[in-house]
């Protein structure tokens, strides 16, 4: 009965700090998606001025 009783516990300890980390790493997919956008972005606007500054 006991062990059943600590395996339940060990269980729930490891779900919770799955629930973090997946917490964690969506946190971190999104900065990253964002940083991606930002990146885009500035690039793009890079190349218009340098195709303008050619013309």
């Amino acid at each position: 009965m006991k062990k059943i009783f600590k395996q339940s516990v060990a269980n729930r300890r490891y779900s919770l700090i799955l629930k973090k980390v997946n917490l964690k790493s969506r946190v971190i997919g999104m900065i990253h998606d964002i940083y991606n956008v930002i990146l885009t972005v500035v690039l793009n606007s890079l190349k218009n001025n340098i195709h303008h500054k050619i013309q």
